[in-house]
């Protein structure tokens, strides 16, 4: 029975887990923890073998009763707040002035740019300081999105951010590979313009109607590809260049 209740305490506490501090230095500091100053600049106390204070700009995180707290600047003041939702856009829960409950809401976007979650206004304010994800905007402007669903507005709009960054990624590697390709069939062109071998003009034809294709984004057919090799399997030349161009397509 003994034992059982031990492992039962063991993994009560280790689901809890211990608190601590990391510093901006990356450092990691387990111990007793409390915040102990509420000025324009909050400190935070560790307590082992003995106590240290360090103030919100030494501090990375927090960790306190199973709540994770950052530092974020509000207003003049850096103040320990309470990570609620993580993302592009955060949303973190503070003290407002003279008050002991984190009963505030600031919205943090990772470029920096932060607001208070409003009371009144809330659609124009929500809508302008989200903008840049349109479906989002428009459900706020609609009523579909409202103060009380702030959580699952969070969430729509990081998976807009996050879709419109695989797009650009996806726009920005195709831009590279594409002005890869252009480059090689370029350099095989005037490669070929060099030489004397009675397919050039084909060729040149050939890869001339390939750069239009991949400017425009579309696929290389195979059939292509191939009779390109067939013309210029003879012309020993151009070699390095046709390879060049074979392995982008592929």
């Amino acid at each position: 029975m003994r034992l059982l209740t031990f492992l039962f305490i063991l993994c009560a506490s280790r689901s809890f887990g211990q608190d601590y501090i990391i510093t901006i230095k990356g450092d990691s500091l387990t111990g007793s923890v409390k915040f102990v100053s509420y000025d324009l600049l909050d400190k935070v106390q560790i307590s082992n073998d003995k106590k240290k204070i360090l103030t919100a700009l030494q501090v990375r995180e927090v960790k306190l009763n199973g709540e994770t707290y950052k530092p974020q600047r509000s207003g003049n003041a850096i103040r320990f707040m309470k990570v609620i939702k993580s993302g592009y856009l955060s949303l973190f829960a503070f003290k407002p002035e003279n008050q002991n409950l984190y009963d505030g809401r600031m919205l943090i976007k990772l470029d920096g740019k932060a607001m208070e979650a409003p009371n009144l206004g809330f659609k124009k304010a929500m809508s302008d300081f989200l903008g840049d994800c349109e479906t989002v905007a428009e459900k706020i402007k609609s009523g579909e999105f409202g103060r009380k669903n702030l959580g699952g507005i969070i969430d729509a709009y990081n998976n807009c951010i996050n879709e419109k960054t695989k797009a650009l990624s996806k726009e920005s590697t195709f831009l590279e590979t594409s002005k890869d390709k252009l480059a090689a069939i370029v350099a095989l062109k005037s490669k070929i313009e060099k030489t004397t071998d009675s397919k050039s003009k084909d060729a040149i034809d050939l890869l001339s109607d390939m750069e239009t294709k991949v400017k425009k984004g579309e696929t290389v057919a195979n059939y292509q590809i191939e009779t390109l090799k067939s013309l210029l399997s003879s012309v020993p030349e151009v070699a390095k260049e046709l390879e060049q161009v074979l392995s982008l397509l592929k």
